[in-house]
């Protein structure tokens, strides 16, 4: 629109953007802000606001400390990439929605889908679109003074339209594949529950290329999983699920969101069947069962559950998920950093997500040293005040020189995050110089002031003790410590090796799953000495073996006295499995039950209600943040309605349930200040600070409702 007028493209990290909006504002050129922020420049008010005067018969407009002439032909753009902008800017700029909808970005993924698959296809139909002669003027003009020319043309448009049907017959059949893109909706509302979970629309169809439908869900799933927290992988589980139900009308929305909000007050304001007994069943409770039990509530939610299922809704879950998608939907891939490092590029940079007690520093380390990058190729900082511009020096060096840079505690700097992300932004562009063996690393806290565009770019990872007695073996295994051939076959006892291993493992997974100790001691050296005490006596020093895991290692973490005791106790349970070959040991793995039983940690059924209840709690609520977005774009829902919709429903019906205030009055004659009763005066004061709040909440409703239908 504006390339013909010189457009200029600027951001507001770039050191000269003061200069060349002056300029454009000067000669009339447009110019393009890119990744806005939720709080602007203040010197760009006045543009905003077009506080423009007369000076000297020109017109002119303060800029900072300098007043320039203003062109009328100017024009700024800006683009952001937050879904809302503060309402003190909102109103002086004029606001557009280009946040893509499911079917545009279906047509999309679909013509690149079928480019891959079946390019002489797309080629044909690009053809036919630009050859399409009843679209040209000329054509036109020709046909209406020649009969025996428009019968031959028309005839050549009926094949064209023939082959043009055909085409597309063969395109709609990739079609199931172009719409997974329903997915991005899903990834994209992720952030609601946790700010560090961000990811770009360009990152979506480059996992997709290589493979179709059914691959590509899965590649997603492990992708996206391995930058979640421990937490909220099984809700991502969840949303997939009922993401892909949705896209294939499997799923009624209403279901769906009676299984995450329950029955909202609505329902019970329409059941024809009265409560029988308010004393046994609240208005609430009874509006649910009503809602469960008329046909088809939550359908696709019906499953068969066994006893630990219907007690764990955890476990429910994980069978409606492994029940639709599959049981692979359910068991998150283990940690690989080396697949996480071969994901980035000399482009991309590599985030790890820290969580308290994991240190990623010495796998890493690890890696480099294998890779050749040991030493002084890979260099390293811890951020903080007045660290930044060294590592910006460190980062600008490793870009020639083609090292490794690791900069740690990203979230202590967010004075110096803005520059971070201009070099990161700087080092994606195509122009930009940068060794094809340079890498950054960034480590962060949780942290809502880091830069959006930066986790969306980058490749995102963490690595949390997995939640499960089953994973957490998994992954103990699977370790480059005890999954090395050589170490796992080198000890001079093998039998009685392999069985105090497999113990060791048991006892950390408990002591870990049961949050009796922090989960941050290197389980890899204490393998490696238990190995060492194997090999160097005859006979195997139990007692030894026994003071050293259970005091010092792990005992060292605990400081009561009754807590080391129970961990000595635990240690003495699970220190001898039977099984002979590491092969042996994975397949034991692999067919333990996905939830444990409180039993194996030695406790009552009744302590596990506890957890389970904070479990779904969080969960449910996590599903919530999400359900705004999920809703506006989540596709394939039919009838939905929107979340303004939804508010007036539920403010109506909350307006026709408050009650009305109390007559103070009345209240007054009826308990009159007395003396020997004064509860009286307490009744009054309660009254009348009720009836406060009845107006605060009658006003929010009526406020709610007149600016939803606005």
């Amino acid at each position: 629109m504006e390339k013909d007028n010189n457009l200029q493209v600027l951001k507001l990290t770039d050191p000269d953007y003061v200069r060349n909006l002056e300029n454009a504002i000067i000669f009339g050129a447009p110019v393009l802000l890119e990744n806005d922020k939720e709080e602007l420049d203040p010197i760009l008010d006045t543009v905003l606001q077009k506080k423009t005067f007369k000076s000297g018969g020109s017109t002119c407009i303060r800029l900072g400390d300098a007043v320039i002439e203003y062109a009328d032909s100017f024009r700024l753009y800006i683009t952001t990439k937050l879904r809302n902008y503060l309402p003190e800017l909102s109103v002086k700029v004029s606001l557009l929605n280009f946040m893509i909808t499911p079917e545009g970005l279906e047509d999309q993924l679909l013509r690149i889908v079928v480019a891959k698959e079946r390019p002489e296809l797309e080629e044909e139909k690009i053809q036919l679109i630009l050859h399409n002669i009843l679209e040209n003027e000329t054509a036109i003009k020709v046909l209406s003074s020649s009969n025996i020319l428009s019968v031959e043309l028309f005839e050549k448009q009926k094949v064209a339209e023939e082959t043009e049907r055909k085409i597309d017959e063969t395109r709609d059949s990739y079609r199931p594949i172009a719409r997974r893109v329903v997915l991005f909706f899903c990834i994209a509302c992720l952030v609601n529950v946790e700010s560090m979970y961000q990811y770009s629309l360009n990152w979506v169809p480059k996992r997709r290329l290589k493979n179709l439908e059914a691959y590509f869900t899965y590649s997603l799933y492990c992708n996206i999983c391995r930058s979640l927290f421990e937490k909220d992988k099984l809700l991502f589980s969840l949303l997939l699920c009922a993401c892909v139900l949705r896209s294939r009308a499997e799923l009624d929305p209403q279901d769906f969101s009676f299984f995450t909000f329950g029955a909202v007050g609505v329902a019970a304001a329409v059941d024809p069947n009265p409560n029988p007994d308010p004393s046994v069943f609240s208005d609430k409770i009874w509006a649910e069962l009503g809602h469960l039990f008329a046909p088809p509530a939550v359908r696709a939610f019906r499953i068969d559950l066994n006893p630990l299922e219907r007690r764990c809704p955890a476990a429910a879950v994980q069978e409606c998920v492994k029940t639709k998608l599959g049981p692979k939907f359910i068991e998150p891939p283990t940690f690989d950093l080396a697949a996480s490092l071969e994901d980035s590029s000399s482009r991309t940079p590599l985030i790890f997500i820290l969580s308290p007690g994991v240190d990623h520093m010495a796998q890493l380390l690890k890696f480099a040293d294998d890779k050749g990058f040991g030493g002084q190729k890979c260099q390293s900082i811890s951020l903080g005040q007045g660290r930044g511009p060294i590592a910006a020096a460190i980062i600008k060096e490793a870009q020639k020189a083609g090292c490794w840079v690791v900069l740690h505690d990203c979230h202590l700097a967010v004075s110096w995050l803005q520059a971070l992300e201009k070099i990161v932004d700087d080092m994606a562009a195509a122009s930009a110089s940068v060794h094809k063996d340079f890498r950054l690393r960034l480590t962060s806290y949780p942290s809502d002031r880091f830069p959006a565009s930066i986790l969306q770019h980058g490749v995102k990872m963490t690595n949390e003790p997995p939640n499960g007695i089953k994973a957490t073996l998994l992954k103990n295994f699977v370790s480059d410590r005890v999954a090395n051939v050589k170490f796992f076959g080198g000890c001079s006892k093998p039998l009685e090796w392999e069985k105090l291993l497999f113990g060791l493992c048991m006892f950390h997974a408990v002591v870990q799953i049961g949050r009796i100790i922090w989960h941050s001691f290197p389980f890899r050296n204490i393998v490696r000495q238990l190995q060492m005490f194997m090999d160097e006596y005859a006979e195997i020093p139990f007692k030894a073996l026994v003071y050293l895991t259970g005091e010092c290692n792990y005992g060292g973490r605990v400081t009561d006295d009754w807590d080391r005791r129970t961990l000595m106790n635990i240690l003495s349970t699970f220190y001898c499995p039977a099984v002979e070959k590491y092969q042996d040991y994975l397949a034991y793995i692999k067919q333990l039950p996905l939830n444990q039983e409180p039993e194996v940690f030695g406790v009552h059924d009744n302590s596990d209600i506890a957890k389970q209840f904070a479990d779904t709690k969080n969960m449910l609520g996590s599903i919530q943040k999400t359900q705004e977005q999920s809703a506006a774009g989540g596709g394939g829902g039919g009838g939905t309605k929107s979340s303004d919709e939804i508010v007036v429903e539920v403010a109506t019906y909350m307006l026709a349930r408050i009650p009305s205030t109390f007559s103070i009055e009345a209240a007054a004659q009826r308990y009159p200040v007395n003396y020997n009763e004064s509860m009286n005066t307490v009744l009054i004061q309660e009254m009348i600070r009720f009836n406060r709040l009845i107006q605060v909440i009658l006003t929010s409703l009526i406020k709610c409702r007149k600016l939803s239908a606005a």
